[in-house]
């Protein structure tokens, strides 16, 4: 199943995105960011399972049926929270002579899409024979996929776009728990500056930026509050004096 992303993109940026599109990459990298911590992750989706085979158990009865369709209803739910939903989020980007583009998704597990798919087709028939038998308690399990069966999810993405300025001043800021490199432009103007994060490449990008651009400093912070209360950031908000 193809991705599909999403541009995101002003009015004003847009023709130098254009430009970029069809512009050679000057550099190019890519970072996998976990969306949640992995223990975080397996936790919230077994609260939420056990959670669900009770709510389940409790409308729909101790009967085979409804116990069947609880148990397959939820065996396909942890699979698609735990590999959809809480899956880590795939960054790409793009430097250009005109900027730098920013793509990401979720990267999920590419099964669960079709598998989740296919059971929102079955869940239609499935339901109807399950009507027909326990009445309106059917609805109760795996009658939830019948209402997704209409439009099942698909993989999709945004795209964004950084107009930076090559003739700009600018510090170089990483923060450490977020591993993200901030591009902060001398005076302070959001409009040409850039945050991206570097994966297990820090040192690379780092070192890339730093010939790329006018970088007058590289500082670590911990946090955005240190980052704006930090020594250097009275700096990157005002022009230099020499």
């Amino acid at each position: 199943m193809p991705l599909e992303f999403k541009t995101v993109v002003s009015k004003e940026r847009l023709p130098r995105y254009e430009k970029s599109k069809q512009s050679d990459a000057l550099y190019e990298w890519e970072a996998i960011v976990p969306f949640i911590s992995r223990r975080a992750r397996l936790f919230l989706t077994i609260a939420l399972e056990c959670f669900i085979i009770f709510v389940f158990l409790i409308i729909g009865g101790l009967n085979l049926l409804g116990i069947a369709t609880t148990f397959l209803s939820t065996a396909v739910l942890i699979f698609i929270i735990y590999g959809v939903a809480g899956a880590d989020l795939h960054y790409q980007y793009r430097i250009t002579p005109y900027g730098i583009e920013c793509s990401f998704y979720q990267k999920a597990v590419k099964a669960a899409y079709s598998i989740n798919t296919f059971f929102c087709v079955i869940g239609i028939p499935v339901c109807i024979i399950a009507f027909l038998v326990m009445g309106p308690l059917a609805f109760v399990g795996a009658g939830g996929f019948a209402l997704m069966a209409f439009k099942p999810p698909r993989p999709h993405g945004k795209i964004y776009f950084h107009s930076v300025d090559y003739n700009a001043e600018y510090v170089l800021f990483f923060h450490t728990k977020l591993n993200r490199l901030s591009l902060t432009a001398i005076p302070h103007d959001d409009r040409i500056e850039f945050e991206g994060y570097v994966g297990t490449q820090k040192e690379a990008i780092k070192t890339k930026l730093t010939s790329l651009f006018h970088v007058h400093g590289y500082y670590e912070v911990a946090s955005y509050d240190e980052l704006f209360s930090h020594p250097a950031f009275p700096e990157a908000a005002h022009p230099r004096r020499e």
